[in-house]
């Protein structure tokens, strides 16, 4: 696997510029997959894996993967987690979460990059 490519450099560059303060999170909408979000951000994300180190809120953490894996973003569960970044790709199908959530997130930041000739975008959102 590849993330030397346009999608994942727009990723790390957005989450890199707009890190939410320490002890806050990111959460990627469906199409973002966490593990190779946190692998070209290195940026804190409300993900973790079984068999690792849990977050020190891991029931609030859980619950807001559970919501992503539904396709939702919660904000009142996502600020209970410590979540206050959110990141989308304008390639997701699955969820659209600019359009379900717009009201209650604040555009951070965008990057475009190319998806076999058609114009994407990576964006950061606030939540709140």
């Amino acid at each position: 696997w590849n993330y030397n490519n346009p999608r994942d450099k727009a990723i790390a560059a957005l989450a890199t510029a707009n890190s939410p303060a320490r002890g806050d999170m990111f959460v990627s909408d469906p199409c973002i997959d966490p593990l190779e979000f946190k692998l070209v951000s290195g940026q804190p994300e409300a993900f973790y894996n079984a068999g690792m180190a849990w977050p020190k809120n891991q029931p609030a953490v859980q619950h807001v993967m559970v919501d992503r894996a539904k396709g939702l973003l919660i904000a009142a569960d996502a600020q209970r987690a410590g979540v206050t970044r959110v990141i989308t790709d304008s390639a997701c199908t699955t969820a659209n979460w600019p359009m379900q959530y717009g009201s209650e997130l604040t555009l951070l930041g965008t990057r475009h990059y190319d998806l076999n000739g058609v114009q994407q975008s990576i964006s950061v959102w606030k939540i709140g």
